[in-house]
């Protein structure tokens, strides 16, 4: 076993030539690609699902990977503040031989459903008719299937591997590995530190994070349940600075109540990660950024190695990308509001070692 994969690599430019020395046997030339809009049916619920495939060209079978969104309604692309990160990836992979399926979520851009309605266990039905489909596409190579999930995406990818033989490899972006109330009082606790609250907060935090969260949970809120839910709204609003608050705690709360009592945003909540990474068994690469305030890099981390290692799985590979946010940009403060001012959309860090790494295990 190699103990190398079991640390923490810290990238950042002083080593980031050891990790390019380390896969240059995995190099690959510029390829030339298309692009095509395609469509397939989930057959369980008959939804139609669109979206992209991109496909390095050359008279080979190619390995492929489906891109799976984090929460929230979002296209093929996981488009946010006018970034399009998916869509950056799939180029960048598919120019280095890596084939890409990214698809709009249900009921978002050209896809059938209504989003409201689902929850993770739908949009892991849909990944895995994503990969049968690239199993049924001209120039795959069926027996090198992997999945790139970012931030809820990542657990989505997870329990999409359990279910399917077909996945051979896992690439976590920003994954989650804590659980539930505490994902939510870390977030919480990060968002006020990037508002300049001091640590001694944090037990406050903690207790009105907990407090929200069994209301969120509540199977059916009475008045009280949604006048306290207004009140610990408010307190915990009021911990972040004005940016942060319009992202998070915009108001009015009627409409967050509803938001967070989404089918997506509970079932996210009530399930615990390390009881899904403990069931995977693919290789897995799990990288998140030093400055990610909304997964943090250290705790989330720790735990999803730890859940690997308990089921048994020791093919992994771990790092911190130094200096880069929730996005994977790079950025100074890693406050989500910087996404929105930063001109790139996703580091040539991250799409160097992600490529190179699935060449590794495809090679």
């Amino acid at each position: 076993m190699n103990e190398n994969k079991l640390k923490y690599g810290f990238v950042n430019k002083s080593i980031f030539f050891f990790i390019a020395v380390f896969f240059f046997a995995c190099s690959t030339n510029d390829f030339k690609t298309k692009s095509e809009d395609i469509s397939f049916l989930n057959k369980k619920d008959g939804i139609k699902l669109s979206g992209t495939i991109s496909k390095p060209i050359g008279n080979k079978k190619f390995p492929a990977v489906l891109l799976i969104q984090g929460s929230g309604a979002l296209n093929r692309n996981e488009e946010v503040f006018g970034h399009k990160p998916f869509k950056i990836l799939a180029e960048y992979l598919s120019k280095n031989g890596i084939a890409v399926l990214r698809f709009d979520k249900r009921g978002c851009g050209e896809s059938e459903g209504k989003y409201i309605f689902m929850d993770i266990d739908n949009f892991v039905e849909d990944a895995l008719e994503g990969i049968n489909f690239l199993k049924n596409t001209e120039g795959i190579d069926s027996n090198n299937i992997g999945l790139i999930g970012h931030s809820l995406g990542s657990l989505i990818s997870c329990k999409t591997a359990i279910l399917s033989k077909d996945v051979q490899f896992i690439v976590s972006l920003a994954g989650p590995g804590l659980w539930g109330k505490d994902i939510l009082y870390h977030q919480n606790k990060l968002w006020a530190k990037c508002s300049g609250v001091l640590e001694s907060e944090n037990e406050n935090i903690k207790a009105l994070s907990y407090k929200i969260f069994d209301i969120i949970m509540s199977d059916s809120l009475s008045e009280m349940e949604k006048r306290e839910f207004e009140k610990i709204y408010f307190k915990l609003a009021n911990y972040l600075d004005d940016d942060l608050r319009q992202i998070f705690y915009p108001g009015p709360v009627e409409k967050a109540l509803f938001a967070f009592r989404t089918n997506e945003f509970r079932k996210s909540l009530n399930i615990n990660p390390t009881q899904v990474w403990n069931k995977v068994d693919c290789s897995v690469l799990a990288i998140n950024g030093s400055l990610d305030y909304q997964i943090s890099a250290e705790e989330n981390l720790e735990a999803i190695k730890n859940a690997l290692l308990s089921g048994g799985n020791n093919n992994i590979d771990l790092y911190v990308l130094d200096g880069h946010n929730h996005m994977f940009q790079r950025c100074i403060t890693g406050k989500p509001t910087e996404t929105i001012k930063i001109k790139e959309t996703i580091s040539p860090q991250t799409l160097d070692l992600v490529t190179k790494w699935i060449l590794n295990q495809t090679d």
